[in-house]
């Protein structure tokens, strides 16, 4: 099998996991699911190269496993049973399928940098679904036959009633979408040096992010603050400020020749006048986005037991007379302060063992940034595909710096895991 074919397969494979399209033809199954195959096929197949894995991350699969356990609980004593198979997905999507993956590509690009045949993966990915988002604006016709014949949509859809917003193919164009093309945009800054054919792509990059979840622009931004942190030289942070100045111009130039709708435009400039009414005020109550999110003050459960185990159910959609979009919300009142408590040691554990382990590519800055943006703009955790994307790059930056760094310890983990097994 050439390279060329086993990129092709493995940006397929990053397309199905991160944006889980939903299609009309498997009436909302998400794609997601045929990775189940996957994992079976592999785990049967490379079953000793897991046990490794598990050993490495034995205390990330303990703390999945501790919120699954408190999830199960929260359903015994009352709550929103959706989240216990919400819970069973999670495990598999967020642990096991990301190993997967990274098992696939030591397998199959045996004598390449993995990490690096990741993120150049990564970036075509973000490509492929920029072209899609781009294509699906600039015709009309193939925008429609995306969004209502190839794609599943459920009569309560956000999108039945919206044409400025909501192109491309994933499972939340108007949420984890933005955020995933962000996140994809800021590694292409940060590794600008290395992958500058991205650059071609940054234009349409954008049009993906702003016309569809815009927030996914500030994530962008970190890529700026990761390059930076990574070269530490005046030349380098200079080149990157042409690069950025012709970025824009790209930009502006796309929009001054009309390639998307009245209304799109306005609501791309929205994010801009929004931006200019923070600097005016001085803080951040000019948003209007922050005001639709946290206008009315912090929102918790009423009762002493609901602040510590929650009250069972999320409040994203109005539920019991309570709304928000805001994730710290929505799990304080599912689980209270133990719930969150469990999530967030799994966040800040990750982080910190990135920041031991991978200090010199900046990630653990991406990583953290995400979580504490895109988890304000929505439920980011247990599972969506903006953490499904930045657990996939954890666990694969974490397994690449013991091939790199730690071969020895990395041995005595296969030996005593091949002696276990005798």
């Amino acid at each position: 099998m050439s390279k060329s074919v086993k990129y092709i397969i493995l940006v397929i494979i990053l397309y199905i996991f991160v944006h889980n399209p939903l299609f009309r033809l498997l009436a909302g199954l998400g794609s997601i699911k045929f990775l189940y195959l996957l994992l079976g096929v592999t785990l049967v197949s490379f079953l000793p190269l897991y046990k490794t894995l598990f050993k490495i991350f034995k205390k990330e699969q303990t703390l999945c496993w501790m919120i699954f356990g408190f999830i199960v609980f929260r359903t015994i004593v009352g709550g929103d049973p959706a989240m216990l198979r919400s819970a069973i997905t999670a495990i598999l999507e967020i642990f096991f399928i990301p190993l997967t993956i990274v098992i696939i590509i030591k397998r199959y690009f045996p004598h390449e940098d993995n990490s690096k045949v990741l993120i150049n993966s990564i970036l075509i990915l973000g490509s492929v679904g920029a072209l899609i988002t781009t294509v699906c604006i600039i015709d009309p016709g193939f925008g429609y036959y995306v969004k209502y014949n190839l794609s599943y949509l459920s009569q309560d859809s956000f999108l039945n009633n919206v044409d400025f917003r909501g192109f491309g193919l994933s499972e939340d164009l108007v949420g984890s979408y933005g955020m995933i093309q962000g996140a994809i945009l800021a590694l292409g800054l940060a590794f600008i040096d290395e992958k500058k054919w991205f650059i071609l792509f940054y234009p349409i990059m954008f049009l993906s992010i702003m016309l569809n979840a815009r927030t996914g622009i500030i994530i962008a931004i970190i890529g700026l603050f990761i390059y930076i942190y990574r070269k530490k030289r005046i030349g380098s942070i200079l080149s990157l400020v042409v690069v950025v100045l012709l970025f824009l111009t790209g930009v502006t130039y796309l929009l001054s020749k009309g390639v998307v709708s009245d209304d799109s435009l306005t609501f791309v400039m929205e994010f801009f006048d929004e931006i200019n009414e923070v600097q005016e005020e001085g803080d951040l109550s000019g948003s209007r986005t922050y005001d639709a999110l946290m206008g009315r003050g912090f929102i918790h459960p009423d009762s002493f037991g609901g602040m510590i185990i929650g009250d069972g159910f999320q409040i994203m959609g109005n539920k019991k007379g309570v709304h928000s979009d805001v994730g710290y919300f929505n799990q304080l009142f599912y689980g209270g302060i133990l719930y969150c408590f469990l999530l967030y040691s799994l966040i800040f554990h990750n982080f910190k063992r990135l920041r031991k382990r991978c200090k010199k590519d900046g990630f653990f800055i991406l990583y953290i940034f995400v979580f504490l943006i895109a988890n304000f703009k929505g439920i980011f955790l247990l599972n969506s595909g903006g953490f499904r994307l930045i657990s996939l790059l954890y666990f694969s930056h974490i397994y690449d710096s013991y091939i790199k760094n730690d071969a020895i310890l990395l041995n005595n983990i296969r030996a005593r895991t091949e002696k276990n097994q005798m």
